[in-house]
Formats: structure tokens, sequence, C-alpha cells
């Protein structure tokens, strides 16, 4: 572990950010000591990229954004650049598992990390996509999508068919259900039997990359590029249509509702 090794000011590249719960106070009925991940690396041809020098990640106090401890994975155990370049985009998605673990996947390297909260030990694993959560259960899903089991370090696919329509947000609802991106629409698979369920089509055969749930339980879906936004209603598949953004690009835990999984897991 490296305390306070790379200061901000040096990176090229951040992108995940990530709460954990904290701990709960039976006093207040509150979370203290809320901590926030985070990933960086430096080097890049330009602001935004990263170059072969290694990937960091910190832990950030969630009050003061005091960057508490950091440690590194070496480029040559974990690349930030994309396939062999010298130049690539780092860590790009991360979620956070009931026991505050963090999981982030690499651009381009078709690798996803585990970083352990209590010790900052790291492993990394073959495969991994674009978007990512954890569900309740603390199973990692890709955006594919695949569920990883961490015992057995080996991906699962799902029963049936859920057409990808390329690098898009995932998310588990309130009832354990994952929902995907899909083509002109969104879907949802059982997480536990892996068994593909309904499709539900949006307008167009637009990219719908941003998917989440909010913390009432709607499934959220946004165009890429385009400036609609879509809720749907996770009993009925009626859906409601917002318009007047400004060319979103998102593909995560817009809404806030994955620290339910955190905090509140089943």
């Amino acid at each position: 572990m490296h305390r306070l090794a790379q200061p901000f000011q040096q990176v090229t590249v951040q992108r995940p950010v990530a709460w954990t719960s904290g701990v709960y106070n039976l006093g207040t009925c509150q979370y203290d000591e809320q901590k926030i991940w985070t990933l960086t690396a430096k080097d890049g041809l330009q602001p935004g990229q990263c170059g072969v020098a290694g990937i960091w990640v910190h832990r950030v106090n969630g009050d003061t954004g005091v960057v508490e401890d950091s440690v590194e994975i070496p480029q040559n155990i974990l690349s930030c650049t994309f396939g062999n370049s010298s130049w690539g985009f780092g860590a790009y998605g991360a979620a956070v598992d009931p026991q505050n673990n963090l999981w982030f996947y690499v651009f381009g390297q078709g690798k996803i990390a585990r970083v352990d909260h209590e010790t900052l030990a790291y492993e990394v694993f073959n495969g991994g996509s674009y978007g990512i959560t954890v569900d309740s259960k603390g199973r990692v899903w890709d955006d594919s999508p695949r569920r990883f089991d961490y015992q057995t370090k080996t991906w699962a696919n799902v029963i049936g068919n859920i057409p990808g329509n390329g690098g898009s947000g995932v998310a588990e609802d309130l009832e354990g259900r994952i929902w995907s991106a899909t083509t002109g629409g969104v879907g949802w698979v059982n997480s536990d039997t892996m068994v593909v369920g309904d499709i539900i089509p949006l307008p167009g055969n637009n990219i719908y990359r941003g998917i989440a749930v909010d913390v009432d339980g709607f499934i959220w879906a946004i165009q890429l590029g385009g400036n609609a936004a879509y809720r749907i209603d996770p009993d009925t598949y009626e859906t409601a249509f917002y318009d007047g953004l400004n060319a979103p690009y998102t593909y995560s835990d817009m809404s806030g509702g994955q620290i339910s999984q955190v905090i509140c897991p089943q």
C-alpha cells in the first residue's frame, strides 16, 4: 500500500467513482465514515488518456475529499492502455459490492479487477465488458450480460437471447432482475436462473447506453447522443418520455440507486 503516492494533480485520466456504505451508527441510525473509490492514471497523450504507467486505485474520505489510501497496479499486471498500444482510456466502469470491495473494468483490456476494502490487495480476472454492476448478492455482472462467480473465477452466460447493442449500462432492479440495453430497447435477466425475461422495445433503433434503476425501482434508459430519457415501470412496462437532454453520454449508475445494493443487500 502507498499512502498519497500519486497526487491527483499528476493524473491525466480519472473516470470511475463509487461510494462505499460506511459504518452503521446504531445511535444515529445513519452511516458514518463513507469512502469513495476512484481510479486514475497518467502520462496520456492528452487529457482523458493514460500511457504505459499502470493504474492507481484511491480510497477517498467521503466527507473531506482527502485521499486516505492509494495502491498501484503496475502496467505489466493490468495495463492501462488500449490493447498493446501506448495509450488508452484506463479503468472505465466500477462498482462496489456489499463488503465495500471495489470491482472495475479496464477499457480495451477485456479484464476486470477486484480491490479488497480492508487490505487493498488486488486481483485481476479475464473477461468483462464496458458496463459493470454488482447485484444485491455480491455477484458481478457485465453488460453482455454475464455473471461472474468469484469463488470459481468463471463467467456464466444467460439462457435465451438478449442481443446487445454495444457498450452499455447494466443494473439490478428491486426484484433482483438484471436490466441491460438491447437492440432498440432494454431487457432483463433473472439474476439467479440466468434465464432471459422480457424485452421492452423503445422508439427507434437508438443505442440506449445509459441503464439505471432509481431508488423507487423505476428503470431508466438514456439515448446515446440524443435528447431523450425513458422511465420504465418495472411491473407494467409503461414508459414515460422526457426530452430536452443535450447529447448525454452515460453508461453507469446515473440515478444513484446502486447504493441500495451496498447498504441494504437482500
